[in-house]
């Protein structure tokens, strides 16, 4: 396995000084409420550097450049003081190929397979379906397959 995932590391694509401003977000938090409780920005926390330039979030795109994942894009996203503490990855599943559904739902439509790997450890499996009923036309929602 150890092989395996140093094949995978050497295969990450690199990034171009130019995809620096298209394939990667960084940032810093700043003030605001956690909680309902007000909390500090970054450059206010005690015994921080005020000059700071340090990212607390970052997120970025990598390509693998192998035939098993060629055109299969990873997102990447990390940072301090995130709305939940939770590690998973998401697999968002090919679009359809023809649409029967309102142009404005398309961007809905990505099936979803959910692997949670902390807290609560788990798999769960999203699926867009139609309302029920025909009062609300052709309306899409986001539910668990069950």
């Amino acid at each position: 396995i150890r092989d395996e995932k140093v094949k995978v590391l050497k295969a990450l694509a690199p990034i171009s000084p130019d995809g620096l401003t298209t394939q990667v977000v960084r940032g810093q938090y700043i003030a605001g409420y956690s909680a309902g409780k007000p909390v500090p920005g970054y450059l206010e926390e005690e015994n921080s550097n005020t000059q700071s330039d340090t990212e607390t979030f970052v997120a970025l795109r990598a390509d693998i450049r192998n035939w098993r994942w060629a055109g299969v894009p990873f997102y990447l996203r990390t940072g301090k003081r995130m709305p939940q503490k939770l590690s998973q990855i998401v697999i968002h599943f090919k679009e359809p190929s023809h649409y029967i559904f309102a142009p404005e739902q398309r961007l809905q439509i990505s099936n979803k397979l959910i692997i949670r790997l902390q807290p609560d450890e788990g798999i769960s499996l999203r699926v867009m379906t139609k309302e029920q009923g025909l009062e609300k036309g052709m309306q899409l929602r986001s539910g668990p397959l069950q």
